[in-house]
């Protein structure tokens, strides 16, 4: 795949498929939005899923960082996902990297996941659990709320956390590369 169809993918798994699952969350367990959301076009719907893809994912940074990073790490201390320099340095890390032409095709897709999961189930967690307090008496059953909260629970703490493990593990593997080019470089100058 080249550069262009691995950025196509990242930004389709990070950006606009969460905003899609929320969006369809929402029209799922909220009737009254249903009435709203059937009265758009197909452009209206498209520019919808963007603004919520657009404001999904910083609250979901954010609660990733400060809420789930510290569970993830009880729960999977043998994935070592307290990796905080990798973390820190992904993108000088990535730039380095094809300034090399060090290419890990799958990086961008596991990356992509990792964010599609992560964002997706935090607000579909958040829009799940806002719905057992809201009015069911002409919406989807409750076991179509409790099903989702399964799924989401699912997501959030069997899958994500394996999806970051993976990237994580794929930038080791590329900082080992990037050290064993600069030792290259290092021996050619001093030779």
């Amino acid at each position: 795949m080249g550069q262009l169809g691995s950025l196509g993918l990242f930004l389709t798994l990070s950006f606009v498929l969460p905003g899609l699952v929320i969006y369809s969350s929402i029209y799922l367990l909220f009737p009254e939005v249903r009435i709203f959301i059937d009265g758009l076009n197909a452009f209206q719907s498209f520019a919808a899923i963007i603004v919520i893809s657009f404001f999904q994912g910083h609250p979901a940074f954010i609660a990733e960082i400060k809420l789930l990073n510290p569970i993830w790490k009880k729960l999977y201390s043998n994935y070592k996902l307290d990796r905080p320099g990798h973390e820190l340095n992904r993108t000088r890390i990535i730039a380095l990297a094809e300034s090399h032409n060090i290419i890990h095709n799958q990086f961008d897709q596991i990356i992509g996941e990792f964010i599609l999961y992560t964002n997706t189930s935090l607000w579909v967690l958040v829009i799940v659990l806002y719905s057992f307090f809201y009015d069911h008496s002409n919406s989807p059953p409750l076991v179509v709320s409790l099903i989702m909260l399964l799924i989401t629970l699912i997501a959030l703490f069997m899958v994500c956390p394996k999806f970051k493990k993976s990237y994580l593990d794929i930038l080791e593997i590329i900082l080992e590369q990037l050290k064993k080019i600069e030792e290259n470089e290092t021996e050619e100058k001093q030779g």
